[in-house]
């Protein structure tokens, strides 16, 4: 099956083990991969916006999230997507 991923300019941990998983999959062929290289909105951007939604409740949760959380590393998507052809 020809497939076609859509990522941003870096992976997680764990995207990157299920794309590995994807690759090992030979009944997969990755075709395109497209980056999506808008710019990120900003953490005030981000809380007006839930605001005005009227989604409160799921800001404090994304902080809660957000600090008991560690950060993870990422590896670039160009890079990564060189180096699997």
């Amino acid at each position: 099956m020809k497939i076609g991923i859509l990522t941003s300019n870096s992976l997680s941990e764990f995207r990157l083990k299920t794309l590995q998983l994807i690759l090992a999959d030979k009944s997969f062929e990755i075709k395109v991969a497209l980056i999506d290289k808008r710019t990120k909105k900003s953490l005030k951007q981000k809380i007006l916006k839930n605001i005005k939604r009227g989604c409160g409740g799921y800001i404090i949760i994304m902080a809660i999230k957000s600090f008991c959380s560690k950060k993870q590393e990422s590896i670039n998507i160009e890079d990564f997507c060189k180096k699997s052809n």
